[in-house]
C-alpha cells in the first residue's frame, strides 16, 4: 500500500471513529448520564469483578444491559463495568424459549487521551531533552441482541506529531507512545455466548491476566508484551484466543480452556496453534491457581499462584516455571588462555528457569470515604543479569526487558483514594529497585476529575542510584552514532483524559 493510500486509511479510520463518537444526544437519550465512578472507574478497592465472576453470575441470572465504559485500574475500558453494574432488566418472556431484543443492542463509545511528557537527562542541555504529545483515540462498539450473545469491538489510533513522519503510516500494533508518528491497531475483537448457561466461549483478540501480583506478572502468558509496572495506563492489545470458561458454582471454583492462534496468524499453518489449561479454587480463605500453557516454537510454560488474607493484611504470590529460555543469554567466562581473563560468552539456557514474585498489601479507610493503600512486593528472576555492564549486549540482541533486565527486584507503593470526595483525587506513589545493580526509580502521579467529567493526570519520576544500573542506564557508542542511549535522572508529564 503506497504512503497516501495509507494516509487515507488512517483518515477514513479516524473519520468513522469520531462520527461513532459524536452521535446526535437523542441516540442515547434513553440513557442517563452515568455517574462520575461509571465514566471513570472506580479506586482499586472498588474496581468491578473479574469476567470470571461476570460470567459465572450470568449461570444463575441473566447480566444487565451494557452502559458506559468505565476504566480499570490499568486505564483500560473493562467488559464488566462495560455494560453496567445495576440489576438487570427482563430480557426474556415469561416463555424462556422465547427471548426479546434489547430496547438498545447496540452501545458505542471510547475515550480520547493525549499527555505531554519529558526526560531529563544528565548528558543533555535541557533544550535536548527528549519530549512527546502522544494522543490516542480508543473507539469501541459494543453489540448485545440478548443476554446470551455479546460481540465487540475496540479499536485505537494514535498520533504523535513529535515522531518524524518518515515511516507513514502502520496498520501494525503499536503501544501508546509509538515510535511512529500514526498508527492504527485492533485492542480487542471478540465473540461471547453460552452453552447450556454452563460453558463460556469468547473467541477474538480479548484480554486474559493470570496472576495476581500489582509489579511483576510472571504468570501473564497470555499477553505477548510485558507491561510497564509504573504506568498506571496499560497501552498494551489483546491477544487472539478462544477462552472456554465452566464455573462449578456451587464451590466458587473454575476451569478455563484456551487456545492460541497469534503465532497461527504470523505463520499460517496449523502446527503453531497452541492451548493451555487452568484451574481456580477456593479452600477457605485461599484463591489458588494453577495454569500451563503448551505451544510449537515455544518453551511449555507452567504457572501457579496463590492470595490468601491474614487480617487487613492481603498475602499473595505467584510463579513461572520454564524449560529453558527462548531468548539469547550473556555471561563473561574464563577464557581458555588464563592471560586471556574473562570473555564475553553468549548462552541458550536449557535448564529450569523460575520468575517469581510475592508481596502484601494493606487498606484503611478514614473519615469514611477515603482509603489508604499500602504494599510491598519482590521479584525473583532466575534468568537475570546481576553484572550491569551486559546490558549493552542484551540490547543488541534485542533481549533487553525493563523491569525484568535483573535478577533481583523489590517495589513499594503507597495510594490514597478519596471516590466520594476532592473530584475523585488519586495519588500513587511508587519505588522499584534493580536490587543486582542497585538502580531505583520513584514515582508520583496525582490525577483529579474538573469539569465533571475531565480527568487531569500529573506524573514526575526520579531515577537515582548506581550509574549503569538499568534504572540509570545510558550508551553513547561514537563508532555507532544510531546508539545514543541518555541517563536519565527525570521524568515529568501532564495528561487529559475524558470518556466519550
Amino acid at each position: 500500500m503506497t504512503r497516501r493510500k495509507a494516509g487515507t486509511a488512517a483518515l477514513g479510520l479516524l473519520a468513522a471513529l469520531a462520527a461513532l463518537a459524536f452521535l446526535p444526544a437523542s441516540a442515547l437519550a434513553a440513557e442517563e448520564r452515568p455517574s462520575e465512578d461509571a465514566m471513570f472507574g472506580a479506586p482499586a478497592e472498588a474496581a468491578a469483578p473479574a469476567a470470571k465472576a461476570d460470567e459465572a453470575a450470568a449461570a444463575k441470572k441473566p447480566e444487565a444491559q451494557p452502559a458506559k465504559a468505565k476504566l480499570d485500574e490499568n486505564g483500560r475500558v473493562t467488559e464488566d463495568s462495560m455494560f453496567g453494574d445495576g440489576p438487570p432488566p427482563p430480557l426474556t418472556t415469561p416463555d424462556a424459549s422465547k427471548e426479546i431484543v434489547p430496547e438498545d443492542p447496540l452501545r458505542i463509545g471510547g475515550q480520547f487521551y493525549t499527555r505531554a511528557y519529558t526526560t531529563m537527562s544528565a548528558e543533555s542541555d535541557p533544550e535536548r531533552w527528549g519530549f512527546s504529545v502522544p494522543t490516542l483515540l480508543d473507539g469501541y462498539m459494543d453489540a448485545r441482541p440478548n443476554d446470551r450473545v455479546r460481540g465487540f469491538m475496540l479499536a485505537r489510533l494514535a498520533y504523535d506529531p513529535m515522531v518524524p513522519d518518515t515511516t507513514g503510516t502502520s496498520t501494525a500494533t503499536a503501544p501508546f507512545g509509538s515510535a511512529q508518528r500514526l498508527s492504527l491497531s485492533l485492542d480487542q475483537l471478540w465473540l461471547r455466548f453460552d452453552v447450556a448457561r454452563a460453558v463460556y466461549v469468547t473467541v477474538g483478540r480479548q484480554h486474559v491476566k493470570w496472576g495476581p501480583s500489582h509489579f511483576w506478572n510472571p504468570t501473564d502468558f497470555l499477553h505477548n508484551v510485558r507491561r510497564d509496572p509504573l504506568d498506571p495506563f496499560d497501552a498494551r492489545v489483546g491477544s487472539t484466543l478462544l477462552k472456554v470458561h465452566i464455573p462449578w458454582e456451587k464451590l466458587g471454583w473454575n476451569l478455563y480452556a484456551v487456545g492460541l492462534f497469534e503465532d497461527a496468524i504470523v505463520n499460517g499453518t496449523l502446527s503453531n496453534i497452541g492451548g493451555g489449561l487452568r484451574a481456580e479454587v477456593v479452600l477457605g480463605p485461599a484463591e489458588i491457581g494453577a495454569e500451563a500453557i503448551f505451544q510449537s516454537g515455544h518453551r511449555p510454560r507452567l504457572g501457579a499462584d496463590v492470595s490468601t488474607g491474614l487480617g487487613p493484611i492481603d498475602l499473595y504470590a505467584e510463579a513461572s516455571l520454564r524449560k529453558g529460555w527462548e531468548q539469547p543469554l550473556f555471561r563473561f567466562a574464563q577464557g581458555t588462555d588464563p592471560a586471556m581473563g574473562r570473555v564475553l560468552e553468549r548462552y541458550r539456557e536449557n535448564d529450569y528457569t523460575v520468575q517469581a514474585s510475592g508481596g502484601l498489601s494493606w487498606s484503611l479507610s478514614y473519615m469514611d470515604i477515603n482509603v489508604l493503600t499500602f504494599g510491598a512486593e519482590y521479584f525473583f528472576n532466575s534468568v537475570g543479569c546481576e553484572d550491569k555492564t551486559l546490558y549493552p549486549y542484551l540490547l543488541a540482541a534485542n533481549a533487553f526487558t525493563p523491569y525484568y533486565a535483573g535478577r533481583h527486584y523489590l517495589g513499594l507503593y503507597g495510594m490514597l483514594s478519596t471516590p466520594a470526595s476532592y473530584h475523585n483525587l488519586n495519588v500513587v506513589l511508587s519505588n522499584v529497585g534493580n536490587l543486582s545493580d542497585r538502580s531505583f526509580v520513584a514515582r508520583l502521579d496525582v490525577s483529579v476529575i474538573v469539569l465533571t467529567h475531565l480527568r487531569v493526570e500529573a506524573y514526575t519520576a526520579w531515577h537515582y542510584g548506581h550509574q549503569g544500573g538499568e534504572f540509570r542506564f545510558g550508551l553513547d557508542a561514537p563508532a555507532t552514532p544510531a546508539v545514543d542511549l541518555a541517563t536519565p535522572l527525570a521524568e515529568f508529564g501532564l495528561g487529559l483524559r475524558v470518556n466519550i
